[in-house]
């Protein structure tokens, strides 16, 4: 019995044994998040998205939103990349790098999508300035 709680433990409170149970599929999303992690320094950017993605799923939070706009900008998919920087700005407006990042994606007032026109102005609402 003690050894099923010190295997628990381990596997919900250590970064090893969350990103184990992550790769055994009963992960919480922070070890979702480890294994992104792994896989952008691997260069395996399509993974760290799928992983991203899954901690999203498991539960919302900035910083797997964030780090999954970093790994679609990886990917080249500008689009999803946008999705998940909106994604931030709208449950986590108080986080400067989303707008900014948006601001660097879109530097032409007139190429700007209607959301990221409406994001943008807002970051500058928030912060003044976005540099």
């Amino acid at each position: 019995m003690c050894a099923l709680i010190a295997f628990v433990s381990w596997g919900n409170l250590s970064a090893d044994g969350m990103r184990t149970f992550a790769s055994l599929g009963i992960g919480k999303a922070q070890g979702y998040v480890l294994l992104g992690d792994d896989c952008m320094r691997g260069g395996n950017y399509s993974r760290a998205v799928e992983h991203y993605y899954e901690a999203l799923r498991r539960g919302k939070s900035y910083d797997a939103a964030y780090r999954l706009a970093s790994a679609y900008s990886y990917t080249g998919d500008v689009s999803r990349e946008v999705s998940a920087l909106l994604w931030c700005v709208e449950y986590y407006p108080e986080q400067k790098p989303p707008y900014t990042q948006l601001l660097l994606l879109y530097p032409e007032e007139s190429a700007r999508p209607s959301a990221v026109k409406e994001a943008i102005a807002k970051g500058y609402k928030l912060f003044g300035s976005l540099k």
